[in-house]
């Protein structure tokens, strides 16, 4: 489990190892972040135990991104050596087309779960149908708050400047900067109040780019309402940047955020892969 994103995240499992004890489950693989795993029979199940301590009035879901060609559904009992149903959430149907995708799980679907004080593990129960020899690959499970704005790059239809698209497929855009000032234009594509909605998160991998700027507002002419990236991490692997909208005092005692001008780079020839980006709060 690695540290948690301190504002947005109560728990992050990102199966850079795997130290959880098990029942029905074959454990083929765990490597490069990936946790591969296969029922061994009927009701497989992942013991999640005093992992992390949240309330789930504060932090409401549960998002895994999975890939899968025969599991239907999940189940997790938010409670630890569960005895009975009452603390059980399920997920939708998952996609079965051995691509990757997320599914977030409403904790308040479940009236019990909801008004606990206190969440701190939980039995997931990876196989939610009564079915073996199903198998899974799971990149992380987290427990997150509410977001208002989430792009997953299915299809790329932004305008860009200064950007070339290399592709946009498996839910990953690639890009290149054809100068020191690549820009895409997400305008018109949410509404919330900045005051809420805090924190922006965006997933990434590059080995060259170092720098992020959003101007939250359309058109921007100046920087009153830019918000900045630390130093991105330059080493091919996936990271998370999370950017606090409260960082500047312009953009957080704004009414309401409809989009803004991302300026993904700062310098000519660099390239980055975006997953996905969101606003959380």
């Amino acid at each position: 489990m690695k540290n948690v994103h301190v504002g947005i995240e109560a728990f992050r499992e990102d199966f850079d190892e795997y130290k959880y004890s098990s029942n029905n489950t074959q454990l083929n693989s765990c490597k490069d972040g990936i946790l591969d795993i296969t029922a061994t029979d009927i009701d497989p199940q992942i013991y999640m135990y005093d992992v992390t301590s949240f309330s789930p009035q504060e932090y409401r879901y549960v998002e895994i991104r999975y890939k899968t060609q025969d599991v239907n559904t999940m189940a997790m009992y938010m409670i630890e050596n569960p005895q009975n149903e009452i603390y059980t959430i399920e997920s939708e149907r998952l996609i079965r087309d051995g691509n990757w995708h997320t599914v977030k799980i409403d904790m308040w679907s479940n009236i019990p779960v909801r008004k606990r004080e206190k969440i701190t593990g939980w039995r997931f129960d990876w196989v939610g149908e009564n079915q073996s020899e199903k198998s899974i690959q799971i990149d992380y499970i987290r427990v997150i708050k509410e977001e208002i704005f989430i792009e997953d790059f299915e299809t790329c239809e932004y305008k860009m400047s200064e950007t070339i698209v290399n592709s946009c497929e498996n839910s990953v855009l690639d890009i290149t900067s054809t100068s020191n000032h690549p820009q895409i234009f997400m305008y018109n594509v949410t509404i919330f109040d900045p005051k809420i909605y805090r924190y922006v998160e965006i997933k990434y991998k590059t080995t060259t780019n170092n720098s992020i700027e959003l101007f939250m507002e359309e058109n921007p002419s100046d920087t009153t309402y830019c918000v900045r990236s630390r130093p991105l991490t330059t080493d091919g692997k996936w990271h998370i940047e999370v950017i606090d909208l409260w960082s500047n005092e312009n953009v957080k005692n704004r009414d309401t955020i409809t989009g803004w001008r991302f300026d993904w780079g700062i310098d000519n020839g660099v390239s980055m892969e975006i997953e996905s980006i969101r606003i959380m709060m």
